[in-house]
């Protein structure tokens, strides 16, 4: 009688070691699929980072290549950024930025869903892990479109 408990043991066990291998494996992919811990971290300045959420994810030409790492509010009154939102973007190590590349906010819906959409640019220097990304388009709001149609 002990045999079978035994055995119905070890088949819960195997079992539990399967799925326990089966979730690391897919948490894996993804993490690895959406920037997560590889890449280079660039930053920019916005104005409004209405919309914008940690871990979004960033597109150039609309394909996934990164995920926003970071958004805080700039607070230092030395700082000529003073009042801005910083938003630290997580780039895949594969995909090169330059110095001349934007970063923008785009709006993904009608809900008020942003994501951030990157140009790489074409003129060396480089942009590495710390870097910033100086060109930052301003795209129109909702209130400046109802302002438009108004006018």
């Amino acid at each position: 009688m002990a045999a079978p408990k035994l055995s119905q043991a070890a088949k819960v066990g195997a079992f539990l070691l399967l799925v326990a291998a089966g979730a690391w494996a897919i948490y894996a992919t993804i993490f690895r699929q959406y920037g997560g811990g590889s890449g280079y971290v660039v930053h920019a300045y916005l104005d409004d980072a209405s919309g914008l959420a940690t871990h979004s994810r960033v597109t150039i030409a609309g394909i996934p290549v990164g995920s926003i790492d970071s958004i805080r509010l700039v607070t230092d009154a030395t700082s000529p950024h003073r009042g801005q939102a910083r938003v630290d973007v997580r780039v895949n190590k594969d995909v090169p930025l330059f110095s001349d590349g934007t970063l923008g906010k785009h709006a993904a819906s009608l809900l008020g869903e942003f994501v951030v959409v990157l140009t790489p640019g074409t003129k060396a220097p480089q942009l590495h892990d710390g870097d910033e990304i100086n060109v930052v388009p301003e795209e129109a709001s909702v209130d400046d479109i109802k302002k438009n149609i108004n006018d």
